[in-house]
């Protein structure tokens, strides 16, 4: 976060970063005011995946970003699926 924050301050840009759970932003960010949501494996813990996205692109301004990493489960019956599960 301290990194996030030096860089905007020396690029001349406004940051404001939320936490909190992603399906309950209607509570303090208001439709399309956000330039950027960025989201790291995030989706994967979430209850309700769609409806987070629904949030995000709620709270996104016109031609604002969705930036996110996610990871997926390889197919059933693969090695790296069975590797998938042993970490669960």
């Amino acid at each position: 976060q301290r990194y996030a924050e030096g860089k905007a301050e020396r690029l001349g840009l406004e940051l404001r970063m939320y936490r909190g759970e992603v399906e309950e932003l209607n509570g303090f960010i208001p439709d399309g005011s956000v330039d950027a949501v960025v989201s790291t494996l995030v989706l994967c813990s979430v209850e309700d995946p769609l409806k987070a996205v629904s949030q995000v692109m709620r709270v996104l301004r016109p031609g604002g970003r969705f930036l996110f990493l996610e990871h997926v489960a390889a197919p059933r019956g693969t090695r790296l699926y069975s590797q998938q599960r042993f970490f669960d």
